[in-house]
């Protein structure tokens, strides 16, 4: 599957292995001997999340886009494991340390200066690590995020559901949509919690989707494990499903409170720039907020950037050079 509209070939690709037993894989662009940035993106997108942006931010730097645990290419947790903020936190410092971008010192602590980049999803955990390991970082690059949401309030009634929930999650998890093309997947992404054009759907996919050949297709439905029929011409040979982890999709029952996100970013002591899109949801949402407003003086070393576009405009043809432009920008000042 080739849609991508980079406009340079990608260089090369990792893995990186965790000590949970699984496998962290990344696409990377540029030469390994320049600066380096590390990519996280959002909540269900992948390591093509990036695709627009990274090969002119690879003029000059080494960009390692990775596919966060259950995403993309990358493995799932192991069984009966959550896909918690935390757990990301400390895979993203095994990543840097597999990396060789920050070493373990004769103390036990890691020591390093790298450039972290985060979308959404990718952006709380690129904030909350900068606040954890606030030494491994020369600079702290933001798009759409300023810490994780707090509008979900952990209930003590609310902990049977989440157990009940998880545990069918478990159960099921090779039933998941399944498409009949290409385009109707991408469509579907198209829908999203946050919506993205058709070409955007493209690039995420091309990375996302993995064919399911009839036999199992055929198999999971006699067992009453597809979750979406697909209708179409007897001599199709695939189907089409998601790559990521259904766990995912899963309402988290534990949740920092605003006293203990606001710890973080006070301790964060690199520079950060964050990139908010002026039609976004995200921030249309909370920009009044007197939670929101805390945050953002709680970031020492804040540069905030409003640019044309909604949650994805780094993916977005019309507004990834905006983008870009400030990024690059600030990677020359900052």
């Amino acid at each position: 599957m080739s849609t991508s509209t980079a406009t340079q070939p990608q260089t090369g690709a990792v893995e990186i292995p965790l000590t949970r037993g699984i496998t962290v894989r990344a696409k990377t662009w540029g030469n390994p001997d320049n600066e380096r940035i590390l990519a996280v993106h959002g909540w269900l997108d992948n390591a093509n999340s990036f695709d627009l942006i990274a090969p002119p931010l690879a003029e000059n730097h080494y960009v390692v886009c990775i596919d966060l645990p259950g995403h993309g290419e990358s493995d799932y947790y192991p069984p009966y494991s959550n896909y918690y903020l935390w757990e990301a936190v400390s895979d993203l410092s095994q990543v840097a340390e597999g990396l060789g971008w920050v070493q373990r010192q004769d103390n036990g602590q890691l020591a390093g200066k790298f450039t972290l980049l985060g979308h959404s999803l990718g952006g709380h955990i690129s904030l909350m690590y900068a606040g954890t390991f606030p030494e491994h970082l020369k600079r702290l690059l933001v798009i759409e995020s300023l810490g994780p949401t707090n509008f979900l309030k952990d209930e003590a009634e609310d902990l049977e559901n989440f157990i009940r929930t998880r545990q069918a999650a478990e159960a099921s998890l090779a039933k998941k949509a399944l498409y009949k093309s290409i385009e109707e997947a991408c469509q579907a992404r198209t829908r999203g919690l946050t919506k993205i054009s058709l070409d955007a759907a493209k690039v995420l996919c091309e990375r996302g989707l993995r064919e399911v050949p009839l036999e199992d297709k055929d198999k999971r439905q006699q067992d009453g494990g597809s979750e979406t029929a697909v209708d179409g011409p007897e001599t199709s040979q695939v189907a089409y499903t998601w790559t990521s982890d259904k766990r995912l999709l899963l309402r988290q029952f534990f949740r920092w409170s605003e006293i203990t996100v606001l710890s973080f970013l006070k301790r964060i002591s690199c520079p950060v720039l964050l990139i908010m899109g002026e039609d976004s949801i995200l921030w249309k949402a909370n920009q009044e907020s007197s939670e929101w407003t805390d945050r953002l003086r709680a970031i020492e070393q804040l540069t905030k950037v409003d640019l044309p576009g909604g949650h994805h405009l780094h993916l977005e043809a019309d507004t990834s050079a905006a983008v870009v432009e400030s990024l690059l920008r600030y990677l020359q000042s900052a």
